[in-house]
């Protein structure tokens, strides 16, 4: 049985035509188990709100047995897809990425710059979230985050990251394992100059994650943060961190109809710096 110890639901305005009626964010108590009704209920209303209402008196099996209705039903790797040879990839992974980046771009593909950064807390937890690729070069691939955010202080206590692309459009995926390093002041004060000012407000003025407890705290300090930002527009927010991945595997992945997928591992040498690649099994 796997325990759920938390859930968080980011709501995204446009999203869905009525907001739902479950609290945002549910924590389980300390004891080993998850008490059914909102979160599950909550989970259901994202996926089908037509199909079923919100019940919190549903039963932890009926709803574990709707929720396997609903995703036995949506289909997966459709395609078709293009038929890709791997092997006439790039020899490094960043130009290889560019490659599959240009494809996604010219084939319309959907915010193809977000990305997944997985990251571990200081119990060896692994957590993970949706962030933007800044930038790619020899470095690494670059994303900006809150340095006194969850991530953020995961990323300072163990710099271990890993980022997921998944382009569902072109049945492709890339995973990238490797170090991030911190870029240095001038970096990080480029890279939230060049932020929307709404972005730099909300930046300034949120303690990211942690619980909101009074709304009208949380609105006087947008407002102090939008003025200081009017007053003083190269102000950059002292926790604000860029960081670049450097990887040490890569692997292009291309899913396929009938499962037989394509992998492409890309790994550095210890010895000297270079990237050698090998096929992996579907």
């Amino acid at each position: 049985m796997m325990f759920i110890w938390s859930w968080e639901f980011l709501y995204v305005e446009g999203l869905e035509e009525a907001s739902c009626p479950c609290s945002w964010r549910y924590v389980a108590d300390d004891s080993p188990r998850v008490t059914p009704g909102e979160p599950e209920a909550c989970l259901h209303f994202a996926l089908r709100k037509h199909l079923l209402s919100h019940n919190p008196s549903r039963t932890m099996a009926e709803s574990s047995s709707d929720t396997k209705t609903l995703l036995r039903g949506l289909p997966s790797l459709k395609g078709p897809f293009r038929s890709v040879d791997l092997t006439s990839l790039p020899n490094t992974p960043r130009e290889a990425f560019h490659t599959w980046l240009r494809d996604a771009i010219e084939n319309n593909v959907k915010e193809p710059h977000a990305m997944t950064l997985s990251t571990v807390d200081e119990y060896g937890c692994p957590d993970a979230r949706v962030l933007i690729l800044k930038i790619v070069d020899h470095r690494g691939w670059h994303f900006a985050v809150k340095g006194d955010s969850p991530k953020g202080k995961q990323i300072i206590e163990n710099a271990a990251v890993a980022l997921t692309f998944y382009w569902s459009q072109l049945g492709r995926q890339i995973r990238i394992r490797g170090v991030a390093k911190g870029l240095p002041a001038s970096e990080r004060a480029a890279d939230f100059l060049e932020r929307p000012t709404a972005s730099k407000v909300t930046a300034l003025a949120s303690d990211q994650s942690e619980i909101l407890m009074d709304m009208t705290v949380l609105e006087r300090n947008l407002q102090e943060a939008k003025e200081r930002i009017e007053a003083q527009p190269d102000y950059i927010a002292p926790a604000w961190k860029v960081f670049a991945v450097a990887p040490n595997t890569v692997e292009f992945w291309q899913g396929a109809t009938d499962r037989m997928h394509q992998r492409l591992r890309y790994h550095i040498s210890k010895e000297d710096g270079s990237w050698n690649r090998e096929k992996l099994c579907p």
